[in-house]
């Protein structure tokens, strides 16, 4: 998103990058990338997880393909989770929002320099 420095975008890649290992979804392939971006929209405005569609439209757009290739890929990569795709998604975008903007020891963004 726009309003992100190059700092807080380091710590929400980290973030994101850190909780689907933590959930075991796996680190490879286009999902996995669908994924994310998904993840980063929504903290990018947390409307856009309550619309799954769009969020898939707007995905497909970037990667170039269809928006049920988009829904696909993401349900496969999280299929060991027992969660849906939007369950999944907001849940993400729901804890590592409060890990990265609930200030804290272990990151402070007022000290990210």
């Amino acid at each position: 998103g726009n309003f992100m420095n190059k700092d807080l975008e380091t710590i929400i890649d980290r973030e994101i990058h850190r909780y689907l290992m933590d959930h075991d979804v796996k680190t490879c392939g286009k999902g996995f990338y669908y994924l994310v971006s998904a993840i980063k929209k929504g903290l990018d405005n947390f409307t856009n997880i309550y619309n799954i569609m769009k969020l898939y439209e707007e995905i497909a757009e970037e990667y170039n393909k269809n928006t049920s290739n988009i829904e696909r890929s993401i349900r496969y990569l999280i299929k060991t989770t027992g969660a849906t795709n939007k369950e999944f998604i907001s849940t993400a975008v729901y804890r590592i929002a409060c890990k990265i903007f609930t200030p804290d020891k272990e990151h402070d963004i007022s000290k990210a320099s």
